[in-house]
């Protein structure tokens, strides 16, 4: 695995093309204060059910995580190799297709952990066969990113399919709510999780040709993980027992 690590790194400069730009050095403090914050911040919010949220060491915490964010930021108005450009937030549909990642992986995610836990400790399935439950989920999101959404993108744009993705997935998360002890894995899980899919895929594939529409190439290196930090945080928040 290590001579394959390096094997891939001394490969880097013939493979990967050049991009135009200003050559600078790593924004040290800019990786520091914004994983810093956003650790903090996580870890405030997965501690506060058992410390309350009430708690000094909780205010502590996101105080914190507060001040280092907004450390982050500052960092990027000075820095003359920022990790996150400001000037990218002027960028047409950046932040709303970043914000509509957020909301499906507020949404999306713990939705998954949830219906696991319906399906073993409610209805009583083992673990192979509640992953295999979900299945039908993943199957139908493949169909559609392999032969439906990127047509949908082509006659409709991303706007719109994002919109419509987001409204659908709130009409499946009302299917799922619906659920109750004397539910069933056909009559209850299936349907709403289904429509789910179909809003998942909708509001995933767009954003990032949206967030791409009006970005220069000096940028490109940066644009493929402009959601990632908002959406992993609210992964690693959300996942908890």
């Amino acid at each position: 695995m290590r001579d394959h690590g390096l094997l891939t790194l001394a490969l880097v400069p013939a493979v990967l093309p050049d991009v135009p730009g200003r050559r600078t050095g790593l924004d040290v403090l800019g990786a520091l204060s914004v994983t810093g914050g956003l650790g903090l911040a996580v870890y405030a919010i997965v501690q506060a059910p058992e410390r309350g949220w009430d708690a000094p060491a909780t205010a502590l915490q996101l105080g914190g995580a507060v001040l280092l964010l907004a450390a982050f930021v500052a960092v990027q108005r000075i820095s003359r190799g920022p990790l996150m450009p400001l000037s990218v937030w002027r960028t047409p549909n950046l932040a709303g297709a970043n914000l509509a990642m957020t909301l499906l992986g507020a949404a999306w995610i713990p939705m998954w952990y949830f219906l696991n836990l319906y399906l073993q400790q409610v209805l009583g399935y083992d673990a192979f066969p509640s992953g295999a439950a979900l299945l039908p989920m993943t199957a139908l999101m493949m169909v559609l990113m392999v032969g439906v959404t990127g047509r949908l993108i082509a006659r409709f744009g991303t706007k719109p399919l994002i919109v419509t993705g987001l409204v659908v997935l709130a009409a499946g998360l009302s299917v799922l709510s619906t659920i109750d002890a004397g539910g069933s894995f056909v009559t209850d899980v299936l349907p709403g999780s289904l429509i789910s899919a179909v809003a998942c895929r909708w509001c995933s594939s767009p954003p990032p040709w949206r967030r791409s529409a009006g970005w220069p190439p000096s940028r490109a290196v940066w644009r493929p993980g402009s959601s990632t930090p908002p959406t992993r945080s609210v992964r690693r928040s959300g996942w908890r027992r």
